[in-house]
This record gives structure tokens, C-alpha cells and sequence, in this order.
């Protein structure tokens, strides 16, 4: 008996897909990868940062059928452009409330969604992925075509209160300007998600607790859980390995909540471990440090690693991995490759928000400088704690956040198609 057809689906995406590296860029690629077994995936990509990729990374050609880039400088709304000339202050801070919109949905709203349409025009499309509420009206055209596919969008993080938490952030760290920035792009998002997310047979968002924010702001859309995910990496040690980072740190350090953790972690964090003679050591592992972090280089027990290319040594070299994040949104990818390398982690509450996870099971929380230190020196001094940890974050990414549990959460897709 013949296989049935293959249906075509298209992905409108904000970034390159990727197998590793940005946390965007994976979430795209492994969203891509699951879903092509039930998918023919034509990919739309459109920067919205306005830097160009290299292509198509040679791991993920299997998974796409056909793609484009779309020019980005070509399609910039002019209105966004005296956001871009205009200097920082009052005037500037004018513009952007002006301009109405998130700052990330900055092009020509009169041409991007024909140039979208027409890039694939050749082809039936049974479903629209859309990649980030700040992306939605790209689907536009789709919405009304007589024969309507089935229309998905990712919002992964909830951008309000992400927002909404740099604005706190970045108050904190005596930016009253960069934080009133914030406090408008959170409220342009409200607006922006309270037209666009109803018009979708889907939203979807990255954790439980999103979804639910998402829902009680815009009630009328139908939110749905589509979780981060991490491979599972072909050699995890299963004993006694040789461990020469006591605590390791992996992220974007031009990210200002990533470098603002950094300099909590060793600044606040690590002068109470040694003030209680625990032996410790932080590797800072990552890309773009801002100027803060890059000071920190220069501490005591403090390495930076700028732009390794693979990260996985670093993993199975790591005693304990630490996630001291205080603002920001979404599911944090870090601490899922630390479950699935079989390295125990300590984070704060909002690192480990939205995940199935239970302090001291899977993790230890600690939110302030003291109790994050005594979190750390518990891991560093009891290594039959640390396996135990380690084993029940494994078993939790097995199950939860894994290519296995995402490819079964996107195969319904391809039914509710089938039924439109």
C-alpha cells in the first residue's frame, strides 16, 4: 500500500535554525526537525536583528525541503527608521512610543506579507508555522485564502513580562532610560498580542506558566504548552569523571540578565564560598561579553571562555552548572543541557520557571547571594547528593524535554490539517 501524501508546511522564522548555539536558533531548528517525519517544511526566514545568516547550517539540510531568506534592509518600515536616527533621550524614547509596535516587528506592514506569500507561491500550503508573536502579521495573507491551512504561532517567551522584568533590571542597574525603553515595549506587546493571538487556531508557548499569563491576558486564544527540548548527548559519563570546574556558567554574556547573573555569581556568590573554605572555581562560558563581565576575568578563580565551539567539553568537565538568572522570560535551554549531561544544577526561582522541576530533587533554588553559596558548597561537598540530582534531572529531561517528547507534541498537528 502506498504512503500517504506528505503535506506541506511553512515555517516563518525570525532566525536561522540551528542544532546548537542560540537558544532562538535551536528552538527553530528542533521544532523544524520534528516536525519534518510528518512534513514537507519550506522555511521563511526573515532576521529580524537585521543580520544576515551563512546559509542554512549542513545540519539541518535534511529536515528542509526548500528555503529563503527574505532581504532584511529591503523591508524596514520607514517609521522604524527614525527610531534608528533619532538620538537617545527623550526624542528617541518619542519614537518608539510613536511607532506603535514592538520594536521587533519593524518592517513595512504595506509589504511584508506579500513578499512572505510570494516566496512560496508555487505551493499548497496545508499549515503556517509562525516563530514569535512579533512575526504574526507575516501570515497574514494566509489568513485569507479560501481553502485556509491551519495556522500555528510560537510565542515562546511571554514578552510582556519579559519586558517587563528588564525594566526592573535594568532600574536596578541605574538605567532609568533603557528601563522607561522596556516599560513601553511591554505595553506594545499587550497590544500587539491582544490583536494578533486570537487569529490563530494555535498558540503556543514554551512553559505552563507563559501559557497561562498569555491566557489571562488574551482569553479568546487557544494556548497550547510546546516545551524547550536538548538532544541527548551520546556520552554522558555514567561514573566517576574527571571534574576540574567547580561551578560553570554557559550563555550569551551581551544578554543583560545573563551578564547581570554573572556578576552576582562572582562577585556576590563566590566571596561567601571561600569565606567558608570551599574550594571553588567559576569558568564563565559563552559569547559578546559586555564590558562588566569581561571585568570579571580578571578576579581570582574567575575564567571567561568567549566563543568555544563546542560546549559539551565544558559540561563534562563541570562539577556543579549555575543558573543565577534574575529577569528574562521563557524556559532557559542551559539548564536543560546541564539535565541531559548529567551535570546537577543550582539556579534561582525564575531560571527554573516554567519547568516540572521540585527544589532538591532535580535542582537545589536559591534566589539570594547567601543561599545560593550554601546551595553550591552542598553539591561541591556530597558527591552521592550530586549523582542522586543529577540521575532525577536526566530522567526528568527524558521524559519532559526531549526530541522525543517535542516530536509527540507537534504530531497532532498534521491531523488537525488533515481535518480542515
Amino acid at each position: 500500500m502506498a504512503e500517504p501524501a506528505r503535506r506541506n508546511l511553512l515555517m516563518i522564522a525570525p532566525a536561522m535554525p540551528d542544532v546548537a548555539g542560540n537558544g532562538l536558533a535551536m528552538r527553530i531548528g528542533h521544532q523544524i526537525e520534528a516536525l519534518s517525519e510528518n512534513w514537507n517544511v519550506h522555511l521563511v526566514v526573515f532576521a529580524s536583528a537585521g543580520v544576515r545568516s551563512r546559509g542554512l547550517p549542513d545540519g539541518m539540510a535534511p529536515f528542509v525541503t526548500r528555503w529563503f531568506e527574505l532581504p532584511y534592509r529591503d523591508l524596514v518600515d520607514p517609521q522604524f527608521r527614525a527610531i534608528e536616527v533619532a538620538s537617545s533621550g527623550g526624542d528617541h524614547l518619542a519614537a518608539v512610543r510613536r511607532f506603535g509596535r514592538p520594536n521587533a516587528a519593524h518592517w513595512d506592514p504595506a509589504r511584508i506579507a506579500d513578499a512572505v506569500f510570494a516566496v512560496f507561491a508555487d505551493v499548497p500550503f496545508d499549515a503556517v508555522f509562525v516563530m514569535r508573536s512579533y512575526l504574526a502579521e507575516l501570515a497574514r495573507r494566509y489568513f485569507s485564502l479560501p481553502q485556509r491551512p491551519l495556522i500555528v504561532l510560537d510565542a515562546d517567551d511571554d514578552d510582556v513580562a519579559a519586558h517587563e522584568r528588564f525594566a526592573r533590571l535594568r532600574q536596578q542597574v541605574g538605567d532609568p532610560y533603557g528601563a522607561a525603553l522596556d516599560r513601553v515595549e511591554s505595553r506594545h506587546y499587550a497590544a500587539w498580542e491582544a490583536d494578533w493571538l486570537p487569529r490563530f487556531d494555535t498558540v503556543f508557548a514554551a512553559s505552563p506558566v507563559d501559557a497561562a499569563r498569555l491566557a489571562g491576558r488574551v482569553p479568546a486564544a487557544r494556548l497550547a504548552v510546546l516545551p524547550n527540548v536538548v538532544r541527548t548527548p551520546p556520552d554522558v559519563p555514567s561514573g566517576p569523571a574527571v571534574r576540574d570546574i567547580p561551578l560553570l556558567m554557559v550563555g550569551n554574556f551581551g544578554y543583560l540578565p545573563n551578564a547581570e547573573a554573572a556578576v552576582f555569581l562572582c562577585r556576590e556568590v563566590l566571596p561567601r564560598l571561600q569565606d567558608n573554605d570551599v574550594a571553588a572555581r567559576i569558568a564563565l562560558v559563552g559569547s559578546s561579553p559586555l564590558p562588566a563581565v569581561t571585568a570579571l576575568a580578571r578576579l581570582p578563580d574567575v575564567e571567561l571562555i568567549v566563543g568555544p565551539p563546542d560546549i559539551a567539553d565544558f559540561y563534562r568537565r563541570a562539577t556543579i552548572a549555575v543558573a543565577p538568572i534574575h529577569a528574562g522570560g521563557g524556559t532557559r535551554i542551559k539548564l536543560l543541557e546541564a539535565f541531559a549531561f548529567g551535570v546537577p544544577v543550582v539556579a534561582t526561582t525564575l531560571a527554573a520557571e516554567g519547568l516540572a522541576v521540585t527544589h532538591a530533587r532535580e535542582l537545589f533554588l536559591a534566589d539570594d547571594a547567601s543561599s545560593f553559596a550554601t546551595a553550591c558548597a552542598t553539591l561541591l561537598e556530597q558527591p552521592s547528593l550530586r549523582r542522586l540530582i543529577a540521575l532525577q534531572a536526566r530522567q526528568l529531561h527524558a521524559a519532559r524535554y526531549s526530541m522525543a517528547a517535542l516530536r509527540a507534541t507537534l504530531a497532532p498537528l498534521a491531523d488537525a490539517a488533515a481535518r480542515r
